[in-house]
């Protein structure tokens, strides 16, 4: 997946996500941008990329794990 498929699908997944959504003390609901006013995230970019996918989440959390091993995090 990559570091950008990392970013790109960790941003799609919080775009698409139905029951997320932004505070109603937001700043970014003044945005001069409509898909920053009208959506729930401070960018624009990559709002349109699929979300993660479970083999994605199971590479990442073993990943994450991985890391925590290594350095004896708990």
């Amino acid at each position: 997946m990559g570091k950008t498929g990392i970013e790109n699908r960790l941003i799609g997944t919080v775009a698409n996500c139905k029951l997320c959504g932004p505070s109603k003390n937001w700043l970014g609901r003044y945005s001069p941008v409509l898909k920053i006013n009208r959506g729930k995230l401070w960018l624009s970019q990559h709002l349109d990329s699929i979300g993660l996918t479970d083999n994605d989440k199971t590479h990442l959390l073993e990943a994450i794990t991985s890391v925590k091993e290594k350095y004896n995090i708990i």
